[in-house]
């Protein structure tokens, strides 16, 4: 707890859109477009940036796509993460738990869709995706082994394709971060990667 209230206190809690899976994504004119936000409810919208990211991340585990899940996971945080800050790192010991509650969430909403149907098939069918989101949430919260793996080389040699490679799957999902030293020394200096 104290943790989640150390990033509140930081900034990292903000309205967002809440309801941030790829069924309310879509691509227009190529670029991807974020649609049926949590607009009537802002308190349930006002989450973590993390949490929010989450959802996206279980998404994309949840459909056989670990290697998109870990590029978006990678992407977004060399786009928002100071090295020289290190808090918002260590905000990734809550991304279990933020990974966890959403598949927990899917798990609800599939079993309360069960109830719903007309047939028998279409129940059972979602039943079975309840099923598979509880095992899910459970898979997330199993802590992983510690690991590093470190790769070096010439300059143009391959490093960052090789870990890029590498990254989705090592550990659970959504796979390794992936930490450039040439791009933390250049953040550390004041200079634009």
């Amino acid at each position: 707890l104290r943790m989640l209230e150390t990033r509140r206190r930081q900034g990292f809690v903000r309205h967002l859109h809440g309801d941030l899976h790829l069924r309310n994504i879509a691509r227009l004119g190529g670029r991807p477009v974020l649609f049926d936000a949590l607009e009537f409810d802002s308190r349930l919208a006002t989450v973590d940036v993390l949490y929010d990211l989450a959802f996206l991340l279980m998404d994309l585990e949840h459909r056989g796509l670990r290697e998109v899940a870990n590029r978006l996971f990678n992407e977004y945080l060399a786009l928002s993460v100071d090295p020289a800050a290190g808090g918002a790192l260590r905000g990734l010991a809550a991304l279990p738990l933020f990974l966890s509650a959403r598949a927990g969430i899917k798990a609800q909403t599939e079993a309360a869709a069960a109830k719903a149907q007309p047939t028998p098939a279409q129940a059972r069918r979602h039943r079975a995706e309840a099923r598979n989101y509880l095992r899910l949430a459970d898979c997330f919260l199993r802590p992983p082994k510690p690991m590093l793996v470190a790769i070096g080389g010439l300059s143009g040699t391959g490093k960052t394709t090789q870990a890029r490679t590498l990254a989705p799957g090592l550990g659970p999902a959504p796979g390794a971060l992936v930490l450039r030293s040439d791009v933390i020394r250049k953040r550390l200096a004041g200079i634009d990667r």
